[in-house]
């Protein structure tokens, strides 16, 4: 960024960088600067995408109510917008939430300190402003291509939450309507309300 002293291109909220890198290494993403903004790699561009209120608002509503689930019925992790997941050479992408089964962990993870090599099997994103929704929607389908069981597309604005799997795809558009964990998080249910309260 200009007048930072960093190497890093120029880069604007959900743009991509100007050139290809052919590959980033793991070391040299975890040397990316500590800002609080969430920097992600697909196909070797850099996104970049800071972040609001309402946004963050909303990933601890869902995260806190997943993580008590999850704890409670010792299903695996509940992870933040920091956890990296390495799709592939040129893709790591960091879900605003994601779960992690303890099998998939075992799968996974190679060091506690390394990005986990593979998908969750729960990915969760969340609009914000700045956001272009065609790359949103093609970070979900990188994850469901990688493995990832279920996906979810949260839509502030509309207040819509989008559930994608591998095979179907449906939206639920009223507050009253409840989003629950299928297969992936058995007995897992909350009101679209409870996600989207200030």
């Amino acid at each position: 960024m200009k007048g930072s002293g960093s190497s890093f291109p120029e880069m604007r909220p959900a743009t991509i960088t100007a050139g290809k890198k052919a590959r980033w290494t793991d070391a040299e993403i975890m040397r990316w600067p500590k800002d609080g903004v969430k920097r992600e790699l697909i196909e070797g561009d850099i996104y970049m995408s800071p972040v609001g209120y309402t946004h963050t608002n909303i990933c601890i509503n869902l995260s806190t109510r997943l993580n008590v689930h999850v704890r409670k019925h010792d299903l695996g992790s509940v992870c933040d917008s920091s956890m990296g997941f390495r799709l592939g050479p040129k893709t790591l992408l960091s879900p605003d939430v994601s779960f992690v089964s303890h099998t998939r962990l075992a799968e996974t993870m190679t060091a506690p300190e390394k990005f986990l090599k593979g998908a969750p099997d729960l990915a969760v994103e969340v609009l914000s402003p700045s956001d272009l929704r065609s790359i949103v929607s093609l970070k979900l389908d990188k994850y469901l291509v990688a493995g990832a069981r279920v996906a979810w597309l949260v839509d502030p604005k509309k207040g819509t939450v989008e559930v994608r799997t591998p095979d179907a795809s449906r939206v639920l558009t009223k507050r009253s309507e409840v989003l629950d964990g299928g297969d992936v998080m058995p007995g897992f249910r909350c009101k679209l309300a409870e996600i989207f309260a200030a």
